[in-house]
Parts: C-alpha cells; sequence; structure tokens
C-alpha cells in the first residue's frame, strides 16, 4: 500500500472520487501486489531454468487446441 497510496490519493482528490472508491482503488492494489509477490516467490521456490509467457508460446506445435481456446483457458474465462 506504501506504494500507491500517495499516488492514488492525489488521483481521487484530482477526480473528486468518493472515499470508499478511494479505499477500494488502494486495497485493490494492494491484492494484486500480494498476488504478483506470491507468484514470484513460487517461481524462485520452483527453480525453473527460465519463465516462458504466452506471447512466446508456439503454437504451431499444438494439435487438437487452437490459439484462442489455450488463451481462453489461460484468462479462466472458458
Amino acid at each position: 500500500m506504501a506504494r500507491t497510496f500517495e499516488r492514488l490519493a492525489r488521483e481521487a482528490r484530482d477526480q473528486g472520487w468518493p472515499h470508499d472508491d478511494y479505499l477500494q482503488e488502494v486495497l485493490s492494489a494492494e491484492i494484486a501486489s500480494r498476488h504478483e509477490s506470491v507468484i514470484r516467490q513460487r517461481l524462485r521456490e520452483a527453480r525453473f531454468p527460465e519463465v516462458k509467457t504466452l506471447d512466446q508460446f508456439d503454437f504451431g506445435a499444438t494439435e487438437g487446441v487452437t490459439a484462442t481456446q489455450i488463451h481462453t483457458l489461460a484468462r479462466g474465462t472458458g
């Protein structure tokens, strides 16, 4: 929270956010930060040789599944 509350406070003041909207944004930023931290920690602990993303994935090497299906699954919407 320490990294974002001042920036969000300025934005809230400038845009006239209600207090509860400001608090929601600060807490959402904290939740996202903690989530990213957990992911980084788990990747470190897993000792993978390198981190790869879907942007680096060779969709031509897959059989029976399309790039669209994989992206849908990655988003958790399908």
